[in-house]
């Protein structure tokens, strides 16, 4: 009569249901753990890094500025389409350009 396997044994029967379940648990949490903190990195590489405060305030006046010029370029679209067609006509390239740089803006092309 041969040995029986480990498996067989008290001893295997223990390593199998009670310590092989403690470390597929303990795996599956530093997986998780890991994935976690990949998240986390990439989130952080993809966050535009803070600005000193004297750039801060020029960025906030830049894009106040490009708010008002956004508007009057909407307001100057809005104006032209009201004109009659010879207006139109004779402005059609820039009406054309100021529509597409709106579009632009909005993302709405590229």
């Amino acid at each position: 009569m041969s040995d029986p396997q480990f498996f067989q044994t008290r001893m295997g029967q223990r390593f199998y249901e009670g310590t092989m379940s403690r470390i597929a648990t303990a795996l599956e949490g530093i997986a998780s753990e890991m994935a976690m903190e990949r998240t986390e990195r990439a989130a952080v590489g993809r966050q535009a890094p803070s600005l000193p405060p004297a750039l801060a305030e020029r960025q906030e006046a830049w894009h106040a500025l490009i708010g008002e010029m956004v508007e009057l370029l909407h307001d100057h679209e809005n104006a032209w389409l009201d004109e009659e067609d010879s207006v139109k006509e004779e402005h059609a390239e820039l009406i054309t350009r100021t529509t597409e740089c709106l579009k632009k803006l909005a993302g709405r092309t590229r």
